[in-house]
């Protein structure tokens, strides 16, 4: 992630290289979104198994969270909305620069 923070950091002005950025992180945040949609299957399977084995959804769902898969889903979840706010603040720069190049802005 850090290597792209510095490649907006640097283009910033760039319109080209943005929309390249932007298509590297769209396609990032689908291959994510792919493995966290093989992950899916085992999570439900993971939440239902504590569901019967705690009393209580608060307890069955704290416990969930503090597992492994529990993690990785807190994981990828947090990947998926950093890699949302990046393209989106990409989006919003390459728009200011289309105005200022029509002298809008």
């Amino acid at each position: 992630m850090s290597e792209y923070l510095e490649k907006i950091k640097k283009y910033k002005n760039n319109p080209s290289k943005l929309g390249e950025i932007h298509l590297a992180l769209g396609y990032r945040y689908a291959e994510i979104s792919s493995e966290y949609e093989e992950l899916i299957p085992e999570i439900c399977k993971q939440k239902r198994k504590f569901q019967d084995e705690f009393k209580t959804v608060a307890r069955a769902d704290r416990e969930f969270e503090m597992s492994s898969l529990g993690q990785i889903e807190k994981s990828v979840k947090y990947k998926l909305k950093s890699l949302e706010k990046l393209m989106s603040s990409i989006k919003r720069r390459l728009d200011t620069l289309d105005m200022e190049a029509h002298n809008q802005y």
